[in-house]
């Protein structure tokens, strides 16, 4: 073979291999989004950041707000359960607690999207402009929400539930055990720490 016939042929195969790494670049973009801050995550995950980067997490269940916080160490306690119009809380640390608070939250980290809808606000077709359960996410040294989720009705197949991305008009399905995680964490931190009320005005 020519030297010339060499040289264009290494010339195709250099293209060629240009080609197939820009493919594999939009692929990969197409999957996964940079959260800012050097962590790349699935655009299908439901946080868009790691449970590692959060310093609370809220849950509005059934007229009470329940929040759970990170101490100085990284672990996880319940801060308190309240009624919604409440002014007094209360915290508790309890490692057995902070065990079962890690492994439920560990679990919403890996959570994925499944299929999207528009939001039908008028309607409420999903059952997210009275939703069952609100989630709110709160980042380290932020003290305003990073993310907030409002929990609709469950799909017709019984397996996954809706959830509205709060700020945008997007409706998505999640797997229900991820809310029955979240349920079964609230119920186990409530036993331990009974629910504060307003005191009665005299």
């Amino acid at each position: 073979m020519s030297a010339g016939k060499s040289r264009r042929l290494l010339i195709v195969w250099v293209l060629l291999a240009t080609l197939a790494g820009a493919i594999v670049v939009l692929q990969s973009r197409d999957h996964h989004e940079d959260d800012g801050h050097g962590h790349v995550r699935e655009n299908r995950d439901l946080l868009p950041i790691p449970v590692a980067e959060l310093s609370a997490i809220e849950i509005a269940t059934d007229g009470q707000l329940h929040r759970f916080e990170r101490d100085t160490e990284g672990r996880w306690f319940y801060h308190g359960a309240h009624g919604l119009d409440a002014t007094g809380h209360e915290h508790t640390t309890d490692p057995a607690l902070a065990e079962r608070m890690a492994n439920a939250f560990n679990a919403l980290d890996k959570a994925r999207m499944e299929r999207e809808a528009p939001l039908d606000q008028a309607n409420d077709s999903f059952g997210v402009t009275v939703p069952n359960m609100i989630l709110i996410i709160y980042k380290r040294g932020e003290s305003q929400p990073f993310g907030q989720y409002a929990v609709g009705d469950m799909a017709p197949d019984d397996l996954v539930r809706y959830v509205h991305l709060v700020g945008t008009n997007r409706v998505v399905t999640l797997p229900q055990y991820h809310i029955d995680n979240l349920r079964g964490v609230v119920q186990t931190a409530t036993a331990a720490v009974p629910l504060v009320l307003p005191a009665p005005a005299k």
